[in-house]
Formats: C-alpha cells, structure tokens, sequence
C-alpha cells in the first residue's frame, strides 16, 4: 500500500514521458490534475495536496492509473495498458459539459476553462482555444462470445480532446 503522491511518482517514472492528466476526488471536491516536471500533481494554480483523497485516475495517453484508498492515507494502485483483443474497437469520446470559456498556461501545461448553466466552471488540463468543446477519450476492452456478440468489459481512460481534433 501507497500514498497517492507516491504511486503517481511511481506511475511517472514508468512512463514514457509527454504529459500526464488525471483528475482526484475528496470530500466535497473533484479536481483535475496535470503532473509537472517534478512528478507533482498541479492544478492551473499550483501544486495540489493529495492527502485528502480518496479516488485518483490519471492517464499517460495509453495507460490509466487507479487509485483507491483503502486505510486512511494508503491505497492499492492499478495500471490499464492495452491488452490483445479479439476485436479492436475505435476510441470513444463523450462531450464533458459546457465550452471553453478561457484558456491559460501554467509551469505542468496548458488549463481550459469549461462552463455550462448546469454544472458552472471546471478547468481541465487540455489545449484549447475559447468555444472549443472538449471530450474525454476512452479505449474499450472487449471480449466476444461463441456467438460473435460483444461485451465492454471495462474502459480505460485516454486523455482529454478538443472535439474535432485528431492531433494524439
């Protein structure tokens, strides 16, 4: 068992490098992350603490990172990472609410500012531009039966897009 901070370090070193996104929940509040030089998870305005948390996923772009506390401080950690499937899906994207509102830059990456009537503010660590819509990638692991019928099994996480945009 791990701390958050540590297993994100952890989850760093073993990248391949480029930037790492992610986003944590603790009471009363779900925040997104991106990892700065150091390994540190930062917000648009800094550095974030993590002792409070109780849930954080993260993706390199290829691989999703999980996890959970299970004792107070400590959790269990995963890695997803593509595996072979009998049949290869293409990456699903899901709109996340509202449009770019702002933009701005910090030492970890660039940060988007989402809004919507219904959800208010969320800034996300995307390259965006103002009225830009964004969508969350996911990569959908699948088993088939005898029968040819398919079933998600799980979804992994791959990043944040600007809808529309096919840069990787």
């Amino acid at each position: 068992m791990t701390t958050a901070a540590q297993a994100l370090a952890g989850f760093r070193a073993s990248s391949a490098g480029g930037q790492i996104i992610g986003y944590c929940y603790a009471p009363g509040a779900a925040r997104w992350f991106a990892l700065d030089a150091t390994g540190a998870a930062c917000g648009p305005g800094g550095p974030l603490g993590l002792a409070g948390v109780f849930e954080v996923r993260a993706t390199d772009g290829n691989r999703e990172f999980r996890w959970l506390q299970t004792a107070p401080g400590t959790g269990r950690t995963a890695v997803l990472a593509g595996t072979p499937q009998p049949v290869e899906l293409p990456r699903q994207r899901r709109i996340l609410a509202g449009a770019v509102i702002s933009v701005r830059s910090s030492p970890a990456g660039p940060w988007a500012c989402l809004f919507s009537a219904r959800y208010g503010q969320a800034e996300v660590p995307v390259d965006a531009s103002p009225g830009d819509r964004i969508g969350i990638e996911s990569a959908e692991h699948v088993s088939e039966d005898a029968h040819g019928n398919l079933t998600v099994t799980d979804a992994r996480w791959t990043g944040l897009r600007r809808i529309g945009d096919d840069r990787d």
